[in-house]
């Protein structure tokens, strides 16, 4: 290259080595990954067959808990975390990864004095596609979570069958990670 190594590219290296490019190419190789293979023996009627099929299924799986749901479920309890909101009530809170908004109830905002903006309103739609409109936001709530604390901006609604949800803009900010847990707990990272 006379002088110009930091003009190498890699196309040059591959030209002037052939030990390197077959390392290389050998590297990039796409290949054959060998699994444990597992043998479902099937009954003989066809009722009997499924049955077996799925329970021998269902022991190959449970080897795997923490990679491979196990059974299903019908439901599960709602994931609440007790939240320490400006620093003088505690108020359980529903974590919904699916909400783009974090919503409080207007008597615990009247509870702690805090300020509402009556001019910040939106329109919330729910899942069952009902819709209603919030009282106002109120802005700069700090919410601490164990040791960590947050100011969050929360929509204020007149009844609600919770004290707070926190939905995504608060996930954001806590930077949260969920972890499901095969008891049907999960696991939330601040």
């Amino acid at each position: 290259m006379q002088g110009k190594l930091s003009l190498t590219t890699p196309a040059h290296i591959f030209a002037a080595s052939t030990p390197i490019r077959k390392n290389i190419a050998e590297k990039l190789k796409v290949q054959k990954v060998e699994t444990n293979e597992y043998e479902v023996v099937l009954a003989e009627d066809s009722a009997t067959r499924r049955t077996t099929m799925c329970e021998d299924t269902f022991d190959i799986l449970k080897h795997y808990p923490s990679t491979i749901a196990l059974r299903p479920t019908f439901c599960l309890p709602l994931q609440e975390v007790d939240v320490l909101v400006n620093c003088s009530a505690k108020v359980p809170a529903i974590l919904d990864t699916s909400s783009q908004i974090t919503v409080i109830r207007q008597d615990i905002v009247q509870a702690l004095g805090a300020r509402v903006n009556h001019q910040h309103l939106i329109e919330m739609e729910g899942a069952n596609g009902a819709t209603n409109w919030t009282v106002g936001c109120a802005k700069n709530l700090t919410l601490q979570v164990g040791d960590v604390s947050f100011k969050v901006h929360m929509h204020v609604v007149e009844q609600a069958s919770f004290g707070l949800l926190l939905g995504c803009p608060f996930q954001q900010t806590a930077l949260c990670r969920f972890k499901d847990l095969p008891s049907g707990e999960v696991e939330v990272s601040v």
